[in-house]
Protein backbone atom coordinates (compact mmCIF):
# COMPACT_ATOMS: atom_id res chain seq x y z
CA UNK A 1 0.00 0.00 0.00
CA UNK A 2 1.39 3.56 -0.98
CA UNK A 3 2.02 5.98 1.73
CA UNK A 4 0.54 9.48 1.56
CA UNK A 5 3.28 12.04 3.35
CA UNK A 6 1.56 14.40 5.16
CA UNK A 7 3.62 18.28 6.16
CA UNK A 8 2.14 20.29 8.43
CA UNK A 9 3.09 23.94 9.54
CA UNK A 10 2.02 27.06 11.06
CA UNK A 11 4.15 30.10 11.55
CA UNK A 12 3.48 31.51 14.88
CA UNK A 13 2.59 30.27 18.22
CA UNK A 14 -0.68 32.29 18.40
CA UNK A 15 -1.71 30.53 15.19
CA UNK A 16 -1.18 27.06 17.26
CA UNK A 17 -2.69 28.33 20.37
CA UNK A 18 -5.72 29.80 18.93
CA UNK A 19 -6.52 28.22 15.73
CA UNK A 20 -6.09 25.22 15.98
CA UNK A 21 -4.46 25.20 12.63
CA UNK A 22 -2.04 22.32 12.77
CA UNK A 23 -4.88 19.51 13.70
CA UNK A 24 -7.10 20.89 10.84
CA UNK A 25 -3.81 20.41 8.06
CA UNK A 26 -3.48 16.52 9.81
CA UNK A 27 -7.12 16.13 10.03
CA UNK A 28 -7.57 17.10 6.09
CA UNK A 29 -4.27 14.83 5.40
CA UNK A 30 -5.98 11.69 6.74
CA UNK A 31 -9.35 12.11 5.34
CA UNK A 32 -7.33 12.21 1.95
CA UNK A 33 -5.26 9.33 2.62
CA UNK A 34 -8.39 7.31 3.44
CA UNK A 35 -10.25 8.78 0.17
CA UNK A 36 -7.05 7.22 -1.53
CA UNK A 37 -6.86 4.20 0.47
CA UNK A 38 -3.40 5.08 1.15
CA UNK A 39 -1.42 4.94 4.55
CA UNK A 40 -0.27 7.95 5.71
CA UNK A 41 2.70 9.29 7.79
CA UNK A 42 2.96 12.90 9.46
CA UNK A 43 5.51 15.08 9.57
CA UNK A 44 5.16 17.97 11.64
CA UNK A 45 6.79 20.92 11.62
CA UNK A 46 4.97 22.74 14.04
CA UNK A 47 5.84 26.48 14.85
CA UNK A 48 8.21 27.75 11.67
CA UNK A 49 8.19 30.68 9.45
CA UNK A 50 8.59 30.09 5.93
CA UNK A 51 9.89 33.57 4.38
CA UNK A 52 13.83 32.26 5.08
CA UNK A 53 15.82 31.57 1.88
CA UNK A 54 17.14 28.39 3.90
CA UNK A 55 15.45 24.92 3.64
CA UNK A 56 17.82 23.97 6.49
CA UNK A 57 16.19 26.46 9.01
CA UNK A 58 13.16 24.00 8.87
CA UNK A 59 14.67 20.82 10.28
CA UNK A 60 11.54 18.90 9.25
CA UNK A 61 10.78 19.85 5.41
CA UNK A 62 14.94 19.30 5.32
CA UNK A 63 14.64 15.75 6.23
CA UNK A 64 11.13 14.97 3.98
CA UNK A 65 12.46 16.83 0.69
CA UNK A 66 16.28 14.32 1.39
CA UNK A 67 13.56 11.70 0.96
CA UNK A 68 11.75 12.72 -1.84
CA UNK A 69 15.46 13.02 -3.49
CA UNK A 70 16.18 9.36 -2.36
CA UNK A 71 12.81 8.57 -4.26
CA UNK A 72 11.07 7.09 -1.24
CA UNK A 73 7.79 9.86 -1.64
CA UNK A 74 5.82 9.47 -4.20
CA UNK A 75 2.32 11.32 -2.77
CA UNK A 76 2.94 14.41 -0.85
CA UNK A 77 -0.08 16.45 0.73
CA UNK A 78 0.04 20.04 2.11
CA UNK A 79 -2.92 21.99 3.20
CA UNK A 80 -2.28 25.25 1.22
CA UNK A 81 0.73 25.90 -0.65
CA UNK A 82 2.21 28.26 1.05
CA UNK A 83 3.00 25.74 4.09
CA UNK A 84 5.69 24.27 2.27
CA UNK A 85 7.48 28.11 1.43
CA UNK A 86 6.20 31.79 0.93
CA UNK A 87 9.88 32.78 -0.60
CA UNK A 88 9.52 32.90 -4.43
CA UNK A 89 13.32 30.61 -4.50
CA UNK A 90 12.85 27.90 -2.00
CA UNK A 91 9.63 27.34 -3.90
CA UNK A 92 11.25 27.06 -6.99
CA UNK A 93 14.11 24.42 -5.26
CA UNK A 94 11.15 22.54 -3.97
CA UNK A 95 9.20 22.29 -7.16
CA UNK A 96 12.09 21.20 -8.91
CA UNK A 97 12.93 18.32 -6.67
CA UNK A 98 9.37 17.57 -6.91
CA UNK A 99 9.15 17.17 -10.63
CA UNK A 100 12.50 15.27 -10.53
CA UNK A 101 11.04 12.84 -8.39
CA UNK A 102 7.63 12.66 -10.23
CA UNK A 103 5.75 13.38 -6.74
CA UNK A 104 2.47 13.69 -6.96
CA UNK A 105 1.19 16.78 -4.90
CA UNK A 106 -2.24 17.34 -3.15
CA UNK A 107 -3.51 19.91 -1.27
CA UNK A 108 -7.49 20.48 -0.05
CA UNK A 109 -8.20 21.98 -3.05
CA UNK A 110 -6.77 19.69 -5.74
CA UNK A 111 -3.63 17.22 -6.95
CA UNK A 112 -1.00 18.43 -9.28
CA UNK A 113 1.52 16.30 -11.46
CA UNK A 114 4.22 18.80 -11.97
CA UNK A 115 5.85 17.54 -14.87
CA UNK A 116 2.71 17.50 -16.73
CA UNK A 117 2.14 21.15 -18.56
CA UNK A 118 -0.92 21.97 -17.33
CA UNK A 119 -0.91 21.05 -13.35
CA UNK A 120 2.23 23.24 -13.54
CA UNK A 121 0.62 26.12 -15.04
CA UNK A 122 -2.12 25.59 -12.63
CA UNK A 123 0.54 25.61 -9.80
CA UNK A 124 2.75 28.38 -11.13
CA UNK A 125 -1.01 30.88 -11.04
CA UNK A 126 -1.89 29.31 -7.40
CA UNK A 127 1.70 30.22 -6.02
CA UNK A 128 1.64 33.51 -7.51
CA UNK A 129 -1.86 34.59 -6.04
CA UNK A 130 -0.36 33.07 -2.86
CA UNK A 131 2.82 35.16 -3.03
CA UNK A 132 0.59 38.67 -4.09
CA UNK A 133 -1.67 37.92 -1.42
CA UNK A 134 1.20 37.43 0.98
CA UNK A 135 2.98 40.38 0.26
CA UNK A 136 -0.76 42.21 0.63
CA UNK A 137 -0.90 40.98 3.70
CA UNK A 138 2.48 41.74 5.38
CA UNK A 139 2.05 45.89 3.60
CA UNK A 140 -1.28 45.93 5.63
CA UNK A 141 0.41 44.87 8.62
CA UNK A 142 3.50 47.11 8.08
CA UNK A 143 0.75 50.49 7.77
CA UNK A 144 -1.00 48.90 10.68
CA UNK A 145 1.63 48.42 12.92
CA UNK A 146 3.01 52.62 11.95
CA UNK A 147 -0.52 54.11 12.18
CA UNK A 148 -0.07 52.64 15.57
CA UNK A 149 3.43 53.69 16.51
CA UNK A 150 2.32 57.00 15.55
CA UNK A 151 -0.58 57.55 17.80
CA UNK A 152 1.83 56.47 20.61
CA UNK A 153 0.44 52.65 21.69
CA UNK A 154 2.81 49.51 21.35
CA UNK A 155 3.03 48.31 17.82
CA UNK A 156 2.51 44.20 18.89
CA UNK A 157 4.65 41.68 20.52
CA UNK A 158 7.05 41.41 23.39
CA UNK A 159 7.84 44.70 25.25
CA UNK A 160 11.30 44.49 26.63
CA UNK A 161 12.07 43.79 30.23
CA UNK A 162 10.68 46.22 32.46
CA UNK A 163 7.47 47.27 31.21
CA UNK A 164 3.74 45.14 29.88
CA UNK A 165 1.13 46.33 27.44
CA UNK A 166 -2.35 47.06 28.58
CA UNK A 167 -4.88 47.90 26.56
CA UNK A 168 -2.31 48.59 23.96
CA UNK A 169 -0.21 51.01 26.23
CA UNK A 170 2.90 50.92 27.18
CA UNK A 171 2.97 50.88 31.39
CA UNK A 172 6.14 50.32 33.56
CA UNK A 173 5.71 46.60 35.34
CA UNK A 174 6.57 47.14 39.42
CA UNK A 175 8.40 44.04 39.84
CA UNK A 176 10.50 44.15 36.56
CA UNK A 177 11.44 48.19 36.88
CA UNK A 178 12.93 47.48 40.06
CA UNK A 179 15.33 44.94 39.16
CA UNK A 180 15.99 47.57 35.86
CA UNK A 181 17.32 50.07 38.01
CA UNK A 182 19.16 48.16 40.18
CA UNK A 183 21.07 46.89 36.84
CA UNK A 184 21.75 50.72 35.81
CA UNK A 185 23.05 51.87 39.35
CA UNK A 186 25.11 48.82 39.96
CA UNK A 187 26.94 49.25 36.91
CA UNK A 188 26.96 52.85 37.13
CA UNK A 189 28.52 52.00 40.37
CA UNK A 190 31.74 50.17 38.95
CA UNK A 191 30.33 46.18 38.43
CA UNK A 192 30.53 44.06 35.74
CA UNK A 193 27.57 42.74 33.17
CA UNK A 194 28.60 39.22 34.80
CA UNK A 195 28.12 40.83 38.53
CA UNK A 196 25.39 41.94 36.85
CA UNK A 197 23.91 38.29 35.82
CA UNK A 198 25.14 36.90 39.68
CA UNK A 199 23.03 39.58 41.04
CA UNK A 200 20.14 38.67 39.05
CA UNK A 201 19.72 35.02 39.17
CA UNK A 202 20.97 35.23 43.32
CA UNK A 203 17.61 36.80 43.54
CA UNK A 204 15.67 35.19 41.39
CA UNK A 205 14.47 37.44 38.05
CA UNK A 206 13.52 35.57 35.28
CA UNK A 207 14.22 36.67 31.84
CA UNK A 208 11.35 37.89 29.77
CA UNK A 209 11.22 34.53 28.65
CA UNK A 210 11.03 33.02 31.98
CA UNK A 211 14.27 31.90 31.98
CA UNK A 212 15.55 31.50 35.11
CA UNK A 213 19.77 32.46 33.51
CA UNK A 214 20.31 35.35 32.41
CA UNK A 215 22.52 36.15 29.07
CA UNK A 216 25.49 38.92 29.00
CA UNK A 217 24.40 39.78 25.96
CA UNK A 218 20.91 40.43 27.31
CA UNK A 219 21.88 42.67 30.21
CA UNK A 220 23.92 44.78 27.69
CA UNK A 221 20.83 45.45 25.60
CA UNK A 222 19.63 46.33 28.57
CA UNK A 223 21.64 48.93 29.65
CA UNK A 224 21.97 50.53 25.75
CA UNK A 225 18.33 50.71 24.85
CA UNK A 226 16.36 54.16 25.56
CA UNK A 227 13.36 52.57 25.87
CA UNK A 228 14.27 53.20 29.13
CA UNK A 229 15.11 57.28 29.41
CA UNK A 230 11.80 57.40 27.91
CA UNK A 231 11.79 56.92 24.39
CA UNK A 232 12.75 54.11 21.42
CA UNK A 233 12.99 54.43 17.19
CA UNK A 234 10.34 52.83 15.14
CA UNK A 235 11.80 52.33 11.40
CA UNK A 236 9.38 51.50 8.90
CA UNK A 237 11.61 49.29 6.50
CA UNK A 238 9.67 49.91 3.01
CA UNK A 239 9.69 53.70 3.65
CA UNK A 240 12.40 54.01 5.91
CA UNK A 241 10.36 56.21 7.85
CA UNK A 242 11.60 57.12 11.40
CA UNK A 243 9.15 57.73 14.21
CA UNK A 244 10.53 58.88 17.66
CA UNK A 245 8.22 57.10 20.06
CA UNK A 246 7.91 58.04 23.71
CA UNK A 247 7.79 55.15 26.39
CA UNK A 248 7.24 55.68 30.25
CA UNK A 249 10.70 56.17 31.87
CA UNK A 250 12.31 53.90 34.11
CA UNK A 251 15.83 55.08 34.44
CA UNK A 252 16.64 59.17 34.18
CA UNK A 253 18.80 60.82 31.53
CA UNK A 254 21.83 61.47 33.69
CA UNK A 255 22.20 57.88 34.83
CA UNK A 256 21.16 56.52 31.71
CA UNK A 257 23.65 58.99 29.80
CA UNK A 258 26.82 58.23 32.69
CA UNK A 259 26.24 54.33 32.03
CA UNK A 260 26.43 54.30 28.30
CA UNK A 261 29.39 56.53 28.54
CA UNK A 262 31.02 54.21 30.81
CA UNK A 263 30.24 51.43 28.50
CA UNK A 264 31.97 52.80 25.85
CA UNK A 265 35.00 53.50 27.47
CA UNK A 266 34.89 49.68 28.18
CA UNK A 267 34.05 48.55 24.78
CA UNK A 268 36.55 51.14 23.40
CA UNK A 269 39.00 49.05 26.08
CA UNK A 270 38.63 45.78 24.76
CA UNK A 271 38.79 46.47 21.44
CA UNK A 272 42.51 47.90 22.08
CA UNK A 273 43.05 44.98 24.26
CA UNK A 274 42.66 42.49 21.48
CA UNK A 275 45.34 44.53 19.55
CA UNK A 276 47.39 44.51 22.57
CA UNK A 277 50.27 42.58 23.47
CA UNK A 278 52.01 43.34 26.57
CA UNK A 279 50.58 44.30 29.98
CA UNK A 280 49.42 47.83 31.05
CA UNK A 281 48.58 47.79 35.20
CA UNK A 282 46.47 51.20 34.26
CA UNK A 283 45.99 51.93 30.62
CA UNK A 284 42.15 50.53 31.34
CA UNK A 285 42.03 53.85 34.09
CA UNK A 286 44.17 56.29 32.45
CA UNK A 287 42.59 59.23 31.00
CA UNK A 288 44.28 62.55 29.38
CA UNK A 289 42.85 66.01 30.73
CA UNK A 290 41.99 66.84 26.48
CA UNK A 291 39.79 63.90 27.27
CA UNK A 292 41.26 60.69 25.51
CA UNK A 293 41.73 57.57 27.03
CA UNK A 294 45.52 57.31 27.21
CA UNK A 295 47.98 54.43 24.97
CA UNK A 296 50.30 52.33 25.83
CA UNK A 297 53.89 51.67 23.97
CA UNK A 298 56.69 49.37 25.34
CA UNK A 299 59.33 48.73 23.01
CA UNK A 300 61.63 45.65 22.82
CA UNK A 301 65.33 45.30 22.04
CA UNK A 302 66.75 42.45 19.91
CA UNK A 303 67.91 40.84 23.31
CA UNK A 304 64.64 40.90 24.85
CA UNK A 305 64.81 43.90 26.95
CA UNK A 306 62.15 46.69 27.46
CA UNK A 307 62.56 50.26 26.85
CA UNK A 308 61.21 53.50 26.45
CA UNK A 309 57.67 52.13 28.45
CA UNK A 310 55.71 54.73 28.54
CA UNK A 311 51.80 55.63 28.64
CA UNK A 312 50.97 58.62 26.00
CA UNK A 313 48.00 60.50 24.55
CA UNK A 314 47.85 60.01 20.85
CA UNK A 315 46.42 62.89 19.81
CA UNK A 316 49.27 64.96 21.44
CA UNK A 317 50.67 68.00 19.27
CA UNK A 318 53.48 67.37 17.04
CA UNK A 319 55.57 69.95 17.60
CA UNK A 320 58.09 70.28 14.59
CA UNK A 321 60.63 73.35 14.50
CA UNK A 322 62.52 75.28 11.73
CA UNK A 323 66.54 74.82 11.24
CA UNK A 324 67.47 78.01 11.84
CA UNK A 325 66.97 78.49 15.63
CA UNK A 326 67.65 81.97 15.50
CA UNK A 327 65.27 83.28 13.15
CA UNK A 328 62.17 80.66 13.78
CA UNK A 329 59.47 81.00 15.94
CA UNK A 330 57.17 79.09 13.63
CA UNK A 331 55.61 75.77 14.93
CA UNK A 332 53.03 73.63 13.96
CA UNK A 333 50.26 70.77 14.72
CA UNK A 334 46.83 70.11 16.24
CA UNK A 335 45.60 68.28 18.98
CA UNK A 336 46.18 67.63 23.03
CA UNK A 337 48.85 70.01 24.50
CA UNK A 338 49.74 67.06 26.60
CA UNK A 339 52.88 66.24 24.57
CA UNK A 340 55.19 64.47 27.03
CA UNK A 341 54.32 60.53 28.03
CA UNK A 342 54.75 59.31 31.02
CA UNK A 343 56.96 56.48 32.81
CA UNK A 344 54.65 53.11 32.90
CA UNK A 345 56.70 51.96 35.86
CA UNK A 346 56.78 55.31 37.67
CA UNK A 347 53.35 55.57 36.98
CA UNK A 348 52.35 52.61 38.28
CA UNK A 349 54.30 52.27 41.52
CA UNK A 350 53.32 55.70 42.40
CA UNK A 351 49.46 54.99 41.70
CA UNK A 352 49.60 51.88 43.38
CA UNK A 353 51.42 52.89 46.71
CA UNK A 354 48.84 56.04 46.97
CA UNK A 355 46.10 53.72 46.65
CA UNK A 356 47.43 51.44 49.39
CA UNK A 357 47.67 53.94 51.39
CA UNK A 358 44.32 55.62 50.92
CA UNK A 359 43.08 52.09 51.40
CA UNK A 360 44.98 51.55 55.24
CA UNK A 361 43.47 55.36 56.31
CA UNK A 362 40.11 54.60 55.41
CA UNK A 363 37.79 54.29 58.18
CA UNK A 364 34.79 53.59 55.17
CA UNK A 365 37.21 50.36 54.02
CA UNK A 366 38.38 49.22 57.80
CA UNK A 367 34.00 49.10 59.06
CA UNK A 368 33.36 46.55 55.33
CA UNK A 369 36.44 45.25 56.27
CA UNK A 370 35.47 44.61 59.82
CA UNK A 371 31.98 43.85 58.90
CA UNK A 372 32.98 41.01 56.28
CA UNK A 373 35.54 39.52 58.90
CA UNK A 374 33.09 39.37 61.86
CA UNK A 375 30.52 38.09 59.59
CA UNK A 376 32.88 35.69 58.65
CA UNK A 377 32.93 34.85 62.58
CA UNK A 378 29.60 34.97 63.31
CA UNK A 379 28.60 32.54 60.36
CA UNK A 380 31.51 30.31 61.86
CA UNK A 381 29.88 30.35 65.38
CA UNK A 382 26.51 30.31 64.02
CA UNK A 383 27.30 26.78 62.60
CA UNK A 384 29.03 25.77 65.02
CA UNK A 385 25.94 26.59 67.20
CA UNK A 386 24.26 23.99 64.78
CA UNK A 387 27.10 21.58 64.84
CA UNK A 388 26.77 21.24 68.39
CA UNK A 389 23.14 20.77 68.24
CA UNK A 390 23.28 17.80 65.57
CA UNK A 391 26.83 15.99 67.62
CA UNK A 392 24.41 15.94 70.97
CA UNK A 393 21.35 14.51 68.90
CA UNK A 394 23.74 12.39 66.74
CA UNK A 395 25.26 10.89 69.61
CA UNK A 396 22.38 10.43 72.00
CA UNK A 397 21.34 8.42 69.14
CA UNK A 398 24.27 6.22 68.61
CA UNK A 399 24.25 5.29 72.56
CA UNK A 400 20.88 4.92 72.46
CA UNK A 401 21.25 2.26 70.05
CA UNK A 402 24.14 0.74 72.00
CA UNK A 403 22.20 0.53 75.13
CA UNK A 404 19.86 -1.74 73.08
CA UNK A 405 22.46 -3.50 71.81
CA UNK A 406 24.26 -4.18 75.46
CA UNK A 407 20.75 -5.43 76.73
CA UNK A 408 20.62 -7.68 73.41
CA UNK A 409 23.92 -9.03 74.58
CA UNK A 410 22.82 -10.20 77.85
CA UNK A 411 19.78 -11.89 76.65
CA UNK A 412 21.82 -13.58 74.43
CA UNK A 413 24.55 -14.94 77.15
CA UNK A 414 22.00 -15.70 79.57
CA UNK A 415 20.68 -18.11 76.36
CA UNK A 416 24.25 -19.25 75.79
CA UNK A 417 24.80 -20.15 79.42
CA UNK A 418 21.96 -22.47 78.73
CA UNK A 419 22.82 -23.90 75.49
CA UNK A 420 26.77 -22.98 75.64
CA UNK A 421 27.12 -25.48 72.03
CA UNK A 422 24.71 -23.25 70.47
CA UNK A 423 26.62 -22.28 67.15
CA UNK A 424 23.83 -20.28 65.77
CA UNK A 425 23.84 -18.17 69.32
CA UNK A 426 27.28 -17.99 69.29
CA UNK A 427 27.68 -16.50 66.10
CA UNK A 428 24.34 -13.78 66.99
CA UNK A 429 26.62 -13.15 70.65
CA UNK A 430 29.98 -12.16 68.09
CA UNK A 431 28.03 -10.30 65.85
CA UNK A 432 26.42 -7.70 68.29
CA UNK A 433 29.77 -7.91 70.45
CA UNK A 434 31.37 -6.46 66.46
CA UNK A 435 28.12 -3.99 66.62
CA UNK A 436 28.90 -2.42 70.21
CA UNK A 437 32.84 -2.64 69.37
CA UNK A 438 31.75 -0.10 66.33
CA UNK A 439 29.38 1.89 68.03
CA UNK A 440 31.52 2.44 70.77
CA UNK A 441 34.50 3.30 68.48
CA UNK A 442 31.74 6.26 66.06
CA UNK A 443 30.48 7.95 69.71
CA UNK A 444 34.62 8.10 70.86
CA UNK A 445 34.77 10.04 67.18
CA UNK A 446 32.29 12.24 67.64
CA UNK A 447 33.07 13.69 70.63
CA UNK A 448 36.86 14.09 69.64
CA UNK A 449 36.74 15.76 66.70
CA UNK A 450 33.82 17.50 68.01
CA UNK A 451 33.60 21.11 66.57
CA UNK A 452 37.08 21.23 65.25
CA UNK A 453 36.08 22.61 61.56
CA UNK A 454 34.77 26.22 62.72
CA UNK A 455 36.41 29.21 64.49
CA UNK A 456 36.80 29.24 68.24
CA UNK A 457 34.78 31.30 70.57
CA UNK A 458 37.20 33.94 71.28
CA UNK A 459 38.22 37.67 70.71
CA UNK A 460 38.78 38.14 67.33
CA UNK A 461 41.03 41.52 66.53
CA UNK A 462 39.83 42.25 63.13
CA UNK A 463 42.35 45.68 62.64
CA UNK A 464 45.08 42.98 62.55
CA UNK A 465 43.45 40.91 60.24
CA UNK A 466 42.46 44.07 58.09
CA UNK A 467 46.46 44.96 58.03
CA UNK A 468 47.79 41.30 57.75
CA UNK A 469 45.08 41.35 53.99
CA UNK A 470 46.59 44.46 53.01
CA UNK A 471 50.19 43.53 53.35
CA UNK A 472 49.12 40.63 50.97
CA UNK A 473 48.06 43.24 48.00
CA UNK A 474 51.96 43.90 47.31
CA UNK A 475 52.30 39.47 46.85
CA UNK A 476 49.55 39.90 44.15
CA UNK A 477 50.05 38.97 40.64
CA UNK A 478 50.13 42.09 37.83
CA UNK A 479 46.51 40.73 36.97
CA UNK A 480 44.84 40.48 40.50
CA UNK A 481 46.74 44.32 41.41
CA UNK A 482 44.69 45.34 38.11
CA UNK A 483 41.10 43.56 39.55
CA UNK A 484 41.96 44.99 42.49
CA UNK A 485 42.07 48.76 41.38
CA UNK A 486 39.06 47.84 39.05
CA UNK A 487 37.06 47.74 42.67
CA UNK A 488 38.46 50.87 43.57
CA UNK A 489 39.00 53.32 41.08
CA UNK A 490 36.83 54.86 38.49
CA UNK A 491 39.35 56.84 35.74
CA UNK A 492 43.11 58.96 36.46
CA UNK A 493 43.21 62.18 35.13
CA UNK A 494 46.79 62.69 33.83
CA UNK A 495 47.45 66.83 33.72
CA UNK A 496 50.28 68.81 32.53
CA UNK A 497 51.33 71.39 34.86
CA UNK A 498 52.79 74.85 33.89
CA UNK A 499 56.41 73.31 35.53
CA UNK A 500 56.78 70.96 32.89
CA UNK A 501 55.67 67.92 35.01
CA UNK A 502 52.21 65.94 35.42
CA UNK A 503 49.43 66.32 38.14
CA UNK A 504 47.46 63.27 38.65
CA UNK A 505 43.60 63.08 39.75
CA UNK A 506 42.92 59.47 40.79
CA UNK A 507 39.01 59.58 41.56
CA UNK A 508 37.64 56.79 43.30
CA UNK A 509 34.65 54.98 43.43
CA UNK A 510 33.52 55.62 47.15
CA UNK A 511 34.09 58.45 48.72
CA UNK A 512 37.36 57.40 51.01
CA UNK A 513 39.93 59.98 50.86
CA UNK A 514 40.10 61.85 54.72
CA UNK A 515 36.99 60.09 55.69
CA UNK A 516 36.29 60.41 59.43
CA UNK A 517 35.03 58.41 62.52
CA UNK A 518 32.99 60.79 64.87
CA UNK A 519 31.77 60.44 68.16
CA UNK A 520 28.03 60.27 68.64
CA UNK A 521 27.02 61.48 72.12
CA UNK A 522 23.34 61.05 73.30
CA UNK A 523 21.30 61.75 76.46
CA UNK A 524 20.86 58.32 78.03
CA UNK A 525 22.40 56.27 75.04
CA UNK A 526 25.81 54.34 74.34
CA UNK A 527 28.40 56.24 72.97
CA UNK A 528 28.60 55.06 69.43
CA UNK A 529 30.42 56.16 66.37
CA UNK A 530 29.71 57.31 62.83
CA UNK A 531 31.81 57.17 59.60
CA UNK A 532 31.99 60.33 57.40
CA UNK A 533 31.98 60.29 53.97
CA UNK A 534 35.12 61.98 52.36
CA UNK A 535 36.39 63.12 49.50
CA UNK A 536 36.63 60.76 45.65
CA UNK A 537 39.42 62.78 44.18
CA UNK A 538 43.29 62.12 45.52
CA UNK A 539 45.72 64.80 43.53
CA UNK A 540 49.29 63.92 43.31
CA UNK A 541 50.89 67.22 42.32
CA UNK A 542 53.86 67.92 40.43
CA UNK A 543 54.93 64.26 39.82
CA UNK A 544 58.29 63.69 37.89
CA UNK A 545 56.99 60.38 35.62
CA UNK A 546 58.87 61.10 32.56
CA UNK A 547 58.48 58.39 29.62
CA UNK A 548 61.99 58.56 28.04
CA UNK A 549 65.56 60.19 28.27
CA UNK A 550 65.28 63.07 26.16
CA UNK A 551 69.43 62.89 24.82
CA UNK A 552 70.98 66.27 25.19
CA UNK A 553 72.57 67.59 21.43
CA UNK A 554 75.35 69.87 20.90
CA UNK A 555 74.74 72.63 18.69
CA UNK A 556 77.13 74.84 16.95
CA UNK A 557 76.02 78.42 16.58
CA UNK A 558 77.96 81.12 14.67
CA UNK A 559 77.48 84.68 16.45
CA UNK A 560 78.79 88.25 15.33
CA UNK A 561 77.68 90.00 18.86
CA UNK A 562 76.13 89.04 22.27
CA UNK A 563 72.69 90.99 21.03
CA UNK A 564 71.98 87.89 18.76
CA UNK A 565 72.42 85.81 21.88
CA UNK A 566 70.07 87.90 23.48
CA UNK A 567 67.24 87.32 20.80
CA UNK A 568 68.65 83.43 20.52
CA UNK A 569 67.83 82.84 24.15
CA UNK A 570 64.26 84.36 23.99
CA UNK A 571 63.59 81.89 20.47
CA UNK A 572 65.11 79.02 22.63
CA UNK A 573 62.45 79.79 25.85
CA UNK A 574 64.51 81.92 28.07
CA UNK A 575 67.69 79.44 27.80
CA UNK A 576 70.39 80.96 29.64
CA UNK A 577 73.24 81.30 27.52
CA UNK A 578 76.89 82.64 29.15
CA UNK A 579 78.19 85.91 27.80
CA UNK A 580 81.42 85.26 26.23
CA UNK A 581 83.25 87.19 23.06
CA UNK A 582 83.86 84.08 21.04
CA UNK A 583 82.01 83.89 17.82
CA UNK A 584 81.28 80.34 18.66
CA UNK A 585 78.53 79.50 21.51
CA UNK A 586 78.09 75.58 22.50
CA UNK A 587 74.59 74.96 23.90
CA UNK A 588 73.69 71.46 25.53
Amino acid sequence: METLHIYTRVSSQVQKDEGGSLDTQLEYGINFSKNLNMDYKHWNEDVMSSKSEYIEDREVLDSLLKEVDRGKVKKLFVFEMDRLSRNEYVTLDIKKRLVNQKVTLFTRNGEYKLWENEDELKYNLVQLISQYENKKRRDRSRIGKLRVVKEGKWRGGPLTFGYRSVGGKVVIDPYESKFVKLMYELYDKGRSTLDIKVELEINGVPTRRNNKFWSLGSITKILQNTFYKGYYIFKDKMSEEEVVVPTPKIIDKFLWDSVNKKMKRVIERRQQEKNTKRFYLLRDKLICSCGNIMSGRQKQTVDGKINNSSYFCNKRINKKFKRNLITDKWKRGKGCSNIKSIHIGKTDELVWNNVLKVVEESFILKEKEKRKILDKVYESRRLKEESDVKHHEKIKRLEKQLGHIKETIKRVKTDLYLDPKNEELNEIHNNFNEQKTQLVREINLHKTTYGEKYIEDKWVDWLKEFKSELMKRNQLSDEEKRDYLDTLIEKIVVIPNENNLHDLEIQFKIPIINDKRIIVDKEGVKRSWKIKNGTDKLLLESCSLFGRQYLKKKVQIQVKDESVIKDMTETMGGLSVPSIPNHSVTVE
